[in-house]
């Protein structure tokens, strides 16, 4: 007996139950979709701003900095960054290297105050999105005392484009001084505390910080992240005492804790799947059980107890295969719409009070992973689960089945 035109037919009839099952499918096909798609967004978003904004693949300090990191030493500096920055260049999959001054301070501005923080880079030579930080303005031109100052500082002091302000910091030889600089742009950094930041010509952090010739880093970018381990030695090797090369992953525990956090997260999606895995199997199940009588009817013409579990299958995998394309379709073009758009959760109101080293725009990322994931949640366990309790319907007898 041709059971898929009676399958087709049947899922027509009921077209009210038909729509309402295949709405929680392809609703729990799109969840399951964009839970995994945002969690592998957020991971790879998060490793790539402590990467480019922070660590480096490859780290290289003063060894007595590493050890006195928490007392700010700033007369421990890499004397001598340019010859590092080549030496680090010779390394195998080296991609770009990059010196970097950190100007902890004071601002003046105004008749104001206030404590501050401040990188200061080679514009021309960064690992940096420039381009996509800059929302008004423009970067310092090289050499002139001029700054860009983050997006939040700017609001909370009132700080605009062509204001000036004075940079107080402790120098490498433990005096002081001081260099007024300029604001020329204003910058939103893809970071939650960085946002309050301000960035300023290398060669004036130079000048400001009392490293002539020297920085407070050198960060090694390589072709792989997992390269760092090996390219970290061999760096070290090649370098003078008491420099010191180490790899991301031991510099930043955020990113051991980012490989926990990766795992709750995939727990959390999961959950998600589980979740709509009961909501599909609630629905089938309760769609068979509604057509117990139907069966006894089915039986008492004719159809064979196989062919019965058959049809009901035939019934959920049409169902299923219709509503898990749609939920696939909407989940894609939902990551893929919130990818470029960003979830850009440095914007709300909320977050000002919040001192996280965390991406303030949230990425998430199309996975094949999770379209099959999803695909097979709708299809395969809708399929299985409608068959059970219509296989264990079909072994009642007519008599039993009518008279429910």
């Amino acid at each position: 007996m041709r059971l898929l035109p009676i399958a087709v037919r049947n899922v027509k009839r009921s077209g009210r139950r038909s729509i309402l099952s295949g709405f929680a499918i392809s609703l729990s096909t799109l969840l399951c979709i964009f839970m995994v798609c945002f969690i592998m967004g957020a991971a790879g978003d998060y490793d790539s701003m402590l990467l480019n904004y922070s660590t480096g693949m490859v780290q290289v300090r003063d060894g007595r900095f590493f050890e006195y990191d928490y007392l700010n030493p700033v007369h421990f500096y890499v004397e001598n960054e340019e010859s590092v920055r080549w030496e680090a260049m010779k390394t195998e999959g080296a991609v770009q290297a990059v010196s970097r001054i950190h100007i902890p301070g004071k601002l003046y501005f105004g008749g104001k105050d206030r404590s501050g923080y401040g990188l200061a880079v080679d514009f021309d030579n960064e690992v940096m999105d420039f381009d996509g930080m800059l929302k008004e303005g423009r970067y310092p031109a090289a050499g002139e005392k001029e700054m860009v100052i983050g997006a939040k500082l700017a609001r909370k002091t009132g700080l605009q484009i062509g204001d000036r302000v004075t940079v107080l910091t402790t120098t490498a030889g433990r005096s002081s001084n001081a260099v007024t600089f300029g604001i020329t742009g204003i910058i939103a950094f893809p970071n939650t505390v960085m946002t309050e930041w301000f960035l300023v010509p290398f060669t004036w952090g130079q000048r400001l910080a009392g490293m002539p010739g020297g920085a407070s880093e050198v960060l090694l970018y390589l072709e792989e992240m997992r390269m760092a381990g090996r390219a970290s030695l061999e760096l070290q090797s090649r370098l003078p005492s008491p420099l010191e090369a180490k790899a991301y992953s031991d510099l930043n525990l955020m990113f051991n804790y980012m490989k926990i956090g990766k795992f709750v997260y995939f727990m959390l999606a999961g959950f998600f799947v589980l979740l709509g895995c009961t909501v599909i199997i609630n629905t089938m199940m309760m769609l068979v059980y509604e057509r117990v009588r139907e069966i006894g009817i089915l039986r008492s013409i004719g159809f064979r107890r196989s062919e019965i579990s058959r049809l009901f299958f035939l019934e959920a995998l049409f169902i299923s295969s219709i509503s898990a394309l749609i939920g696939i379709v909407l989940g894609a073009w939902l990551v893929h719409w919130t990818g470029e758009v960003g979830i850009r959760i440095g914007e709300m109101a909320i977050m000002d009070s919040v001192d996280l080293d965390y991406p303030t725009v949230f990425n998430p990322r199309l996975s094949v992973r999770a379209l099959f994931i999803a695909g097979f949640m709708a299809m395969g366990i809708t399929s299985a689960v409608a068959w059970i309790p219509a296989r264990r319907a079909a072994q009642m007898e007519p008599v039993d089945a009518l008279s429910r």
